[in-house]
């Protein structure tokens, strides 16, 4: 059995956790890979329900689909003085003849919506049956070279541990359900069985998810052409550290011209997160325009659009 530790929960492919708006996962792990790949615990994480019977659904046993009920705090909501996070652990069996390209899809929710969706695919690498999983979390995103979010699996079974925040919508006060449920959306399915083991849950953190912001200034505000402008940026992170952080800054037209690289990247941005420092020069007069881009891989997409008035050269 291959053994896998991360943290997980897709999107449903458009809007899952929290509302937002999330790509599917595209790194890639060694095949049959073992052992630990995580990025970090959740900072002040505490227990609030602990599954003390496994959860357990299958084609074989004529049951999708499982639940069990717990309850909220009486005054709760996502976000307000603290943040919910789905923390299961799950063992998965595949069949040993899946036809190509078979597929299951195996969701965890909370109250019936879903916080972790794996999708799992069968296919044959090298004349040898295989399954490759994907998902996507807000704790590593959609991250390149990372075994946390897409695997390859040579096994018949495999047991992940994943994590990620509830939805809004999932997190109400009182009684609500935890569920399992499996679907072969296409007939075949290459998951025959799936237990959400004792001991897995939902657990609170002051720590939100991640939240990106950019601020920029430009000095001088106006220019002559032939001078050049500075423009001074910092990226900065409220919540659970931001991955794989790109800043590009872009001009509008061929009015302006870099001197120097005017893209970074960054594995991680916490807290007051990153300062940056691009210059340009200015070539034709007019309006012209800095575009601050800055993409992360978690926290968000967030951009600046900045203006600058470029006079005549001196005569």
């Amino acid at each position: 059995m291959t053994r896998l530790w991360f943290r997980v929960g897709l999107a449903l492919c458009a809007s899952l956790a929290l509302g937002l708006n999330l790509g599917l996962a595209s790194s890639l792990p060694q095949p049959t890979s073992r052992g630990t790949a995580a990025s970090g615990e959740v900072a002040l994480f505490r227990p609030v329900f602990t599954l003390d019977q496994p959860l357990l659904v299958g084609s074989e046993i004529g049951r999708m689909e499982q639940q069990t009920e717990f309850r909220f705090p009486d005054k709760v909501s996502q976000g307000d003085r603290g943040w919910y996070v789905l923390d299961v652990t799950l063992e998965v069996e595949f069949a040993a003849a899946a036809p190509p390209d078979a597929g299951s899809y195996i969701t965890v929710a909370t109250g019936g919506y879903a916080a972790g969706l794996i999708h799992f695919v069968s296919e044959r690498v090298n004349g040898q049956p295989a399954v490759r999983w994907d998902n996507l979390d807000l704790f590593n995103g959609n991250t390149r070279g990372n075994g946390n979010t897409r695997g390859l699996l040579f096994d018949r079974s495999v047991t992940l541990r994943f994590r990620n925040y509830l939805q809004v919508s999932g997190v109400r006060p009182g009684d609500s359900t935890l569920s399992l449920t499996l679907q072969h959306p296409a007939g075949d399915g290459v998951v025959t069985a799936a237990r959400l083991l004792p001991g897995s849950g939902i657990g609170s953190s002051l720590v939100g998810p991640p939240s990106l912001k950019v601020e920029a200034t430009v000095s001088p505000k106006q220019a002559r052409v032939g001078e050049t402008v500075t423009l001074d940026y910092q990226i900065s992170n409220r919540g659970y550290p931001a991955r794989e952080v790109g800043v590009a800054i872009g001009t509008s037209g061929p009015g302006l011209v870099a001197i120097d690289a005017p893209s970074q990247f960054f594995d991680w941005v916490a807290g007051a997160g990153v300062r940056g420092t691009s210059h340009f020069q200015m070539l034709a007069p007019g309006r012209h325009y800095l575009a601050v881009r800055v993409r992360g891989h978690t926290g968000g997409r967030p951009e600046l659009l900045i203006p600058l008035d470029v006079l005549p050269a001196n005569e």
